[in-house]
C-alpha cells in the first residue's frame, strides 16, 4: 500500500460514477483538454531522473541523520532498478496506472472512479514531483533502459519521533513476481533508516493483500495490530494490518541475508 495521492475525483463524478472523456472500461478518451495536459506536461518537462543518494537532506532532518551516521552499514545499489524523480513527461503512463481497477484495489482506499488526464497530471504537480518535509516521494525505473515501473515513498515523517510510513507500487504488470518489490522495499529502508536516520519504519497493509504482507515480513516487518473493518471495498469490510521495523531489528535482519 502507497501514500501517494491519486486523483479526487469530483462531487458529480462520485453520483454519476463515470467523467466526461472516459468510456466504460476506465480508459481515457482523447478530449481536447487531455491533448493540451500533454502538451503542457511536455513544456514543463523536469529533469532526467536523479538518484535518490544525492537528494539534499532538508535542515530539519539533519539532527535526525547524524544520529545514525555513527553506525551506517556500507551497501550497493540494487542491480535492476533506480529511484528518480517522478516527470510529468511519464503522465501518460501514471494516468493508466490510476485508472486500473486492480491496481486501485490493492493501492488506495477511495472509491474506484475514472480519471481524466488532465487530473492526472494535476495530482503529480500537486503532490507527486516535489519532495516535502514530511514526504519523500520516487519513482521507479528499471536500471538498464530507465524505464518507469513503478513507485514508492518514504511518508508520514516524524523528525521528532524519528519514524515514517514507507510504501511502494509497482504499476507495470510484466514485473510483478520477479522480486522487484524486495529489491526496491530494500531501498527505501536504506534511506528511511541511514540517511533519514529513522528508528522506526511502519506500513499499513490490506488484509487481503497477501503478496505485500508477505513482502514485508521476509524484509523483518512485524505485523503489530489490526485496524478492523476499516477499508469498504465494494460494499463489503476488510481489515487493515499496521507492521513495524525497528532501526536494530533492520540491521541484524540485513547481516543474515
Amino acid at each position: 500500500m502507497s501514500g501517494f495521492e491519486r486523483p479526487i475525483p469530483t462531487r458529480a463524478s462520485f453520483i454519476s460514477g463515470g467523467i466526461p472523456g472516459c468510456i466504460a472500461d476506465g480508459t481515457a478518451g482523447s478530449s481536447i483538454a487531455d491533448r493540451e495536459a500533454v502538451r503542457q506536461a511536455e513544456a514543463t518537462r523536469i529533469s532526467e531522473p536523479s538518484m535518490p543518494r544525492d537528494y539534499t537532506v532538508p535542515p530539519q532532518r539533519e539532527a535526525a541523520r547524524a544520529c545514525a551516521s555513527s553506525a551506517q552499514v556500507a551497501v550497493g545499489p540494487s542491480r535492476r532498478i533506480v529511484f528518480g524523480s517522478h516527470d510529468l513527461s511519464n503522465a501518460e503512463t501514471y494516468h493508466r496506472w490510476f485508472n486500473d481497477r486492480e491496481l486501485h484495489h490493492y493501492n488506495c482506499d477511495r472509491r474506484f472512479v475514472p480519471t481524466t488526464l488532465s487530473e492526472t497530471i494535476e495530482a503529480l504537480k500537486r503532490s507527486w514531483i516535489r519532495s516535502s518535509a514530511d514526504c519523500e516521494r520516487y519513482a521507479v525505473y528499471t536500471a538498464g533502459d530507465r524505464r518507469l515501473i513503478g513507485q514508492a515513498d518514504i511518508y508520514d515523517i516524524s523528525p521528532d519521533n524519528r519514524r515514517a510510513r514507507v510504501g511502494l507500487e509497482i504499476g507495470e504488470k510484466e514485473f510483478w513476481g520477479r522480486g522487484l518489490g524486495r529489491e526496491i522495499l530494500d531501498e527505501i529502508l536504506e534511506g528511511a533508516f541511514l540517511r533519514l536516520g529513522q528508528h522506526r519504519a511502519e506500513a499499513v497493509i490490506y488484509a487481503f493483500n497477501e503478496r505485500s504482507l508477505r513482502l514485508f515480513q521476509r524484509a523483518g516487518f512485524v505485523r503489530e495490530g489490526c485496524l478492523r473493518e476499516r477499508l469498504d471495498r465494494d460494499g463489503v469490510f476488510h481489515d487493515e494490518y499496521l507492521l513495524g521495523l525497528i532501526d536494530s531489528e533492520w540491521r541484524n535482519h540485513r547481516g543474515t541475508l
